[in-house]
């Protein structure tokens, strides 16, 4: 099966049909109640079922991100985390990805594995910010303000399309991952030196055309965690450090509308989803998210 076309991808590479049919069918019933609805009755919509409308769009929003890369580095067991000759980029971790849910990894023994390890963390953040609307589309303000429920209803039917093309985008980019996984599987040998985990994962986000090249404070945290310095100060930005899941939020809360650098916010971003991910394996402290439209809208933002 790790060596098989389309079983290969059938196996572990499948997309959740389910999922994708649910979000539709709630579309289909938004935009069918709103568009049902009589003008003067629109005209009356109060302040708070115009807030609920617009937080329901973003959690649509949200969920529409089907096709979502994540790249993860892991503590190795036998190893600290150090730069050497043969690991410039990363150092001496564990590397790999998580697809659309899906982990893919390569190593001596096995290439999919069905989760993350939370506790040997080192990183994991989001490759690809895929905007599902341009800037414009958000920014009319006034289409908001004047006609709230169709300017929503538009956005839903907007959004409904976006789910049903993603299909065939993601199937398109899942052909390409099952074609290196299989190349692997078939024909190379792990070698610690010139052929890794990291080769493996560069491999994939060649093959769908992504990169990671963080510039910034990105980098500079990047720098700490791979040449073993990553216990002091973890969640370090700038001058500060979080200790607590609140004190970051507050924190972006004051600060991320001034921040221009694009990588500076991605490492926020990042920052909350290993801290997101530390809640849900049971760390108290580091959540839960202060508001998860807020920080849609964030990741909304980034290029």
């Amino acid at each position: 099966s790790l060596g098989e076309k389309r079983f290969f991808k059938e196996t572990y590479l499948t997309l959740n049909k389910d999922y994708n049919e649910d979000i539709l069918q709630r579309l289909k019933e938004e935009i069918t109640l709103m568009d049902d609805l009589p003008e003067s009755l629109k005209q009356d919509t109060t302040d708070d079922e115009k807030s609920k409308y617009i937080d329901r769009m973003l959690e649509y929003r949200r969920d529409a991100k089907k096709f979502d890369v994540r790249m993860f580095l892991s503590k190795l067991s036998f190893l600290r985390p150090r730069k050497l000759m043969f690991f410039s980029e990363y150092g001496t971790v564990h590397a790999g990805l998580e697809i659309d849910g899906v982990t893919i990894e390569w190593g001596r023994e096995s290439l999919v594995v069905p989760n993350i390890n939370p506790r040997r963390m080192l990183i994991y953040t989001r490759v690809n910010f895929e905007k599902i609307f341009p800037d414009t589309v958000w920014g009319n303000v006034k289409a908001l303000a004047r006609h709230p429920l169709d300017y929503i209803a538009n956005v839903y039917r907007m959004l409904h399309n976006r789910i049903l093309a993603i299909g065939q985008i993601t199937e398109d980019k899942l052909d390409k991952i099952e074609s290196v996984c299989i190349h692997y599987n078939r024909n190379a040998t792990y070698n610690l030196l010139n052929r890794n985990c990291q080769t493996f994962m560069k491999n994939i986000l060649d093959a769908i055309g992504l990169k990671f090249e963080p510039e910034d404070e990105f980098k500079e945290f990047m720098v700490r965690i791979t040449s073993g310095a990553e216990e002091v100060g973890k969640f370090r930005y700038m001058s500060t450090i979080f200790q607590s899941r609140n004190e970051f939020d507050h924190y972006v809360d004051q600060h991320c509308h001034s921040t221009s650098k694009q990588w500076n916010k991605k490492l926020l971003i990042c920052y909350s989803d290993m801290m997101d991910d530390m809640y849900k394996q049971g760390d108290k402290n580091w959540g839960p998210i202060d508001n998860e439209s807020k920080w849609a809208e964030r990741i909304e933002s980034v290029s």
